[in-house]
């Protein structure tokens, strides 16, 4: 059977039906396309046989609307009897409020079949435009963004989190697994305990074990992007995006490797570096570059160039950088682009 589908109108108001849920409720429709319920100031379940009188026609669709909730208590459609729903749709306290459930009617099998929800589970909240959460106290806050699973926040726009307490705060991040935070823009942090430390467009694999910190023991992947004029003979810092600083976090022991490679302006000249290193800060923030190598791999084009690692005490930060000795006078317009991979330890048993 071809469903058809109709978007809820304005002018629905006018034919909702306004239902107090009380103990054992059925959902009164009355042919109506809208039902407005209210709880009634004590948790409620509805009846298990009718949770939802049966449809006037075949394709009949009906969206149920949560206008009033109170305190913790709760109203609850069942999956059961005459409906076949993707499990029971249940709406807590005040979080609960504006929960909707759109609903057909199959006559073949005098059933009601779930089509759309955008909020289930126990105080999920889905307060943002076109937002989406289900499960257990998840906020679904920002345009577009969708949460389920346990104690979980999507707050910003197009961003996804799901699984265990887990955050997604960057733009279009996506956080899943346990413990995990994408705070940065296109982000993803999974596994364990991973987060992307405000780098965007990079991924995160934690592994840490249950109760250790954020971060403490994950894998860091990110793409390096610079544009650089280089018109002296300095040393240019290579960033995370360009213009996000590579950060070494407190009592962390952090490896890393990958490559760089450079095209200038007019597509002539190429640089391809490897590196590879270990940087160490400590918690009197004495960041320390233990051990580094830069490789060759192609500069045939411009041997004037050179690539280092450093650090930046000051600031905490691991330094990528590139120079070219004839910058003064020959000056290039070169686009860096690299990938960065870094393994991080800080557990503290």
């Amino acid at each position: 059977m071809i469903i058809p589908h109709r978007k809820v109108l304005a002018s629905d108001a006018a034919r909702a039906i306004r239902q107090t849920a009380s103990a054992g409720f059925i959902i009164q429709h009355n042919n109506s396309s809208v039902v407005l319920i209210t709880g009634d100031g004590t948790s409620r379940d509805s009846d298990g046989a009718t949770p939802i009188t049966d449809g006037q026609v075949d394709g009949q669709i009906l969206t149920i609307i949560i206008i009033g909730l109170t305190a913790a208590f709760y109203v609850n459609l069942q999956s059961a009897g005459n409906c076949s729903l993707r499990g029971d749709w249940y709406s807590r306290g005040a979080s609960g409020v504006g929960a909707s459930l759109t609903v057909v009617w199959d006559a073949t099998s005098s059933t009601w079949g779930e089509l759309y929800r955008n909020t289930t589970g126990n105080a999920a909240e889905a307060s943002g435009p076109f937002a989406h959460a289900e499960g257990h106290d998840g906020v679904a806050s920002a345009f577009g963004a969708h949460v389920e699973g346990e104690a979980i926040l999507a707050s910003n726009d197009a961003a996804h989190a799901e699984g265990y307490v887990t955050s997604a705060t960057g733009l279009a991040s996506h956080a899943e697994g346990g413990d995990t935070v994408a705070d940065a823009s296109f982000a993803h942090a999974s596994g364990r305990g991973g987060t992307n430390r405000g780098i965007n467009n990079s991924f995160a694999q934690g592994g840490g074990p249950s109760g250790g910190a954020l971060g403490a023991c994950q894998y860091l992947r990110a793409v390096l992007r610079t544009l650089i004029l280089h018109d002296d003979a300095a040393w240019h810092t290579i960033n995370v995006d360009n213009g996000d600083d590579i950060s070494v976090p407190a009592n962390t022991l952090m490896s890393f490797d990958g490559h760089i490679t450079g095209l200038n302006n007019g597509r002539t000249k190429r640089w391809v570096y490897r590196f590879d290193g270990v940087v160490s800060r400590d918690g009197a923030d004495n960041t320390v570059l233990l051990d580094s190598n830069v490789t060759t791999v192609y500069e045939a084009d411009d041997v004037s160039f050179d690539m280092q690692v450093a650090v930046d005490d000051a600031n905490e930060y691991l330094l990528l950088q590139v120079k070219d000795a004839d910058g003064v006078a020959e000056t290039e317009l070169v686009f860096w682009v690299g990938t960065l991979f870094i393994t991080e330890n800080s557990w503290n048993p």
